[in-house]
């Protein structure tokens, strides 16, 4: 019996439970209360000023490749003009050229060597008919081969202008040997200023060959040719440069229907691609105006094109000449020099 007063009843055993929970509960309120309270009493601490923007700056331009030297432009050519220059009173006797040697197909002797070339050198003969010999600055003009071989000005000599004056193809060839193969030389009257003479025979044309003739053969005498010789630089006494510009023609006809000759103009020794380009219809001497004063070059290209717009192709169908310009303390002293 008295075990039994010992046990605790089940209504007693609920009790020692919710009294526990109560004291637990309390423990835990008062540890948050005491929290609370002294987060209260603490001093704030104080914020953290916002980072200062950074100062605008400038804007960065991007930064650009270097530009080539050869994509630099080119000075403009825009004030160039092309006038007609005037012609000189036909003569009332017409030069007529022929060649005496060589001969038309003439066939000369080639050394034995691995690179034949010419043996020796060869003297130019050329008959002259009908030329008014007083005439001040006449002279004829020599093409071998399309001026890439070699060209020359032989002039009158002494008080007694003649033009058989001795001239070699070694000299016209600028003392280069000519190389085996066919050779075309042509020669025609020019008045001073190197006005070319444009009636029937002022013009003389033959082939010939060192060593023996081929059956490939560049050139007939039905070719349309393209002669085109050095550009007179002219100084004026304002100051101002022109050049004039002559050619000679064979087996060609200028004119709507017919061939067209366009002449390109570039700054600089050598052809570029900025060019002024001038088409031509009439056979006669031309001005080209504008050329700069100051030390300079120009290439100046003659190009003949056929009636339906298409370049001509082939040999002596067209032809560059380079021309320097001189100083202006220099113009008195005659025309500019010519890259031959």
């Amino acid at each position: 019996m008295a075990s039994d007063a010992a046990r605790p009843t089940r209504g007693g055993w609920f009790e020692q439970q919710a009294r526990s929970v109560r004291r637990h509960t309390s423990a835990w309120f008062a540890a948050v209360a005491c929290a609370v309270w002294a987060a209260a009493c603490a001093e704030p601490t104080p914020a953290a000023a916002p980072a200062p923007s950074p100062a605008p700056t400038a804007p960065v331009a991007p930064r650009r490749a270097p530009v080539p030297p050869d994509s630099l432009p080119q000075p403009s050519l825009d004030g160039l003009t092309l006038s007609p220059a005037p012609m000189a009173s036909p003569s009332k006797k017409a030069p007529k050229l022929s060649f005496v040697a060589p001969t038309l197909d003439q066939e000369l002797p080639a050394t034995s060597s691995r690179t034949a070339v010419l043996a020796g050198d060869f003297e130019i003969k050329l008959a002259v008919k009908d030329w008014d010999r007083k005439a001040k600055g006449s002279h004829i003009h020599f093409i071998l081969d399309e001026g890439k071989t070699g060209q020359a000005t032989v002039l009158p000599a002494g008080t007694q202008p003649h033009f058989d004056a001795p001239l070699s193809l070694f000299a016209l060839s600028r003392n280069k040997p000519l190389a085996a193969g066919e050779h075309v030389l042509a020669a025609f009257a020019c008045r001073v200023g190197h006005e070319s003479i444009k009636t029937e025979g002022s013009l003389a044309v033959v082939r010939f060959w060192v060593g023996p003739k081929r059956t490939r053969q560049r050139w007939s005498p039905t070719l349309p040719m393209l002669l085109f010789y050095h550009p007179e630089v002219q100084y004026e006494a304002s100051g101002a440069a022109r050049a004039l510009i002559d050619w000679q023609l064979c087996n060609v006809t200028l004119g709507a229907g017919h061939y067209r000759l366009d002449l390109s103009i570039n700054e600089g020794a050598a052809p570029r691609n900025t060019r002024r380009t001038f088409g031509i219809t009439q056979w006669r001497p031309y001005f080209i105006e504008g050329l700069q004063k100051e030390p300079g070059a120009y290439t100046i290209t003659l190009q003949l094109v056929d009636r339906s717009g298409k370049p001509v192709l082939g040999p002596w169908s067209s032809a560059s000449q380079a021309i320097s310009m001189q100083p202006k303390e220099n113009a008195a002293s005659g025309p500019a020099s010519v890259a031959r």
